[in-house]
C-alpha cells in the first residue's frame, strides 16, 4: 500500500522530473574550476566537488550524497551550502537541493528530483569527476535533517528517484527527524488513527519491510533536549528512539541501524537547532571528535561511530 501510495504521488511528475534532471543544474564554471561550492543559476541548490587530482577520470570519480535540508516553503532548515563543501572536503560529490513545496507529497517529490538531479549530473556538468558507477557502486547516501530526513526515510524505503530511475541507496543518516504532521509526535507511536503521523506511516511494519537490509543502513543523530519542555511541539528523542528501535527489531530480517544522543544543546534553547546553520545557533561542521559531524563523516566512510 505504501507504495502504491508514494509511486502514485510521483507518477504524474516524472517525466518532466526527468528533464528538469538534465536541464536544471547549471553551475557556475569558476566556482566548479576551484572545486568548492557551486551555486546554480536556478533553483539556489548546491554542488560540492572534491578537488581534481592528476590521472582524469578515473582518480577523480567520487560517492554520492544528497543533503536534504529541513523546513518547507520559505523555511529551511539547515546550511545547504556548508553541508555539499564539507562533504566535498572528504571527497564526496555533493548535492543540496532547495526545496519550496509544503506538503508531504510535493516534499517527497522534490527530494526525489534532487536525486534524480544528482544521480544524471554528467562528466561536463562535473567538470572532469564522475559519480562512482557500475558493479562497483555502493549507492547514493542520504542525509536528512528535520523534514529532510522524514523524506530521506521516505526515499530509502521507495529507492527510486524523481525520473522514476531505481536508485540503491546504502547509507542513510536522520538528523532530528521530524514527525510530518502539526498533530505532533505522540510518544511511543501513534495509538489510535487521529494520532497517525507520516513517521509512523513511514515506520510501520508494512514500509520497514521495503528497505533492503542487504544494502542500507542508518544511522539516527538527535540532541537530548530535543523534546518538551524545550522543543514544546515534539518529543523527537523518543522518535529516534523509536525509529532505531523498529529498524533494529524488524520482524524476519533486522536493517542496521545506530542512534546516538548528543549531549543538550544550548539550553534552554531547543535541541532541534543542533543541526542548523551556524548563525541561527546550529553547531560548526567540524571534522573532530565532539562534533557531529565527526560521526557524519565516519558513517559515510564505513567506521564505527
Amino acid at each position: 500500500m505504501f507504495r502504491e501510495q508514494m509511486m502514485n504521488k510521483t507518477r504524474s511528475t516524472r517525466l518532466a522530473s526527468a528533464a528538469v534532471a538534465v536541464g536544471v543544474l547549471m553551475f557556475s564554471v569558476a566556482g566548479i574550476a576551484r572545486a568548492g561550492v557551486v551555486i546554480p543559476q536556478s533553483n539556489d541548490s548546491f554542488l560540492g566537488l572534491p578537488d581534481l587530482v592528476p590521472g582524469g577520470i578515473a582518480a577523480n570519480t567520487h560517492r554520492a550524497v544528497l543533503y536534504n535540508h529541513g523546513g518547507m516553503g520559505d523555511l529551511v532548515g539547515g546550511d545547504l551550502s556548508q553541508n555539499v563543501e564539507m562533504l566535498a572536503d572528504a571527497g564526496f560529490i555533493a548535492y543540496a537541493k532547495k526545496r519550496s513545496g509544503t506538503s508531504i507529497p510535493e516534499t517527497l517529490e522534490e527530494v526525489e528530483q534532487g536525486l534524480a538531479e544528482l544521480m544524471n549530473l554528467s562528466v561536463s556538468q562535473l567538470e572532469g569527476r564522475a559519480i562512482l558507477g557500475g558493479s562497483d557502486d555502493p549507492g547514493v547516501s542520504l542525509i536528512g535533517y528535520s523534514r529532510g530526513a522524514l523524506m530521506s526515510l521516505g526515499v530509502a524505503e521507495l529507492q527510486v528517484d524523481g525520473s522514476g530511475t531505481s536508485r540503491q541507496i546504502d547509507k542513510v543518516i536522520l538528523m532530528a527527524m521530524a514527525p510530518g504532521s502539526n498533530k505532533g509526535w505522540t510518544e511511543g507511536g501513534a495509538t489510535s488513527p487521529s494520532q497517525v503521523t507520516t513517521a509512523d506511516q513511514y515506520l510501520s511494519p508494512s514500509n520497514l519491510a521495503l528497505i533492503d537490509e542487504a544494502n542500507t543502513e542508518f544511522l539516527m543523530m538527535v540532541a537530548a533536549n530535543d523534546k518538551p519542555p524545550n522543543n514544546k511541539h515534539d518529543d523527537l528523542v523518543d522518535l529516534m528512539m523509536i525509529a532505531n528501535d523498529r529498524m533494529v527489531n524488524r520482524s524476519g530480517t533486522p536493517v542496521t541501524s545506530t542512534l546516538k544522543i548528543y549531549d543538550s544543546w544550548m539550553p534552554p534553547n531547543t535541541g532541534h537547532d543542533l543541526f542548523h546553520n551556524v548563525p541561527s545557533g546550529g553547531q560548526d561542521l567540524v571534522n573532530q571528535q565532539g562534533y557531529y559531524w565527526y560521526d557524519v563523516i565516519r558513517f559515510l566512510n564505513n567506521k564505527t561511530i
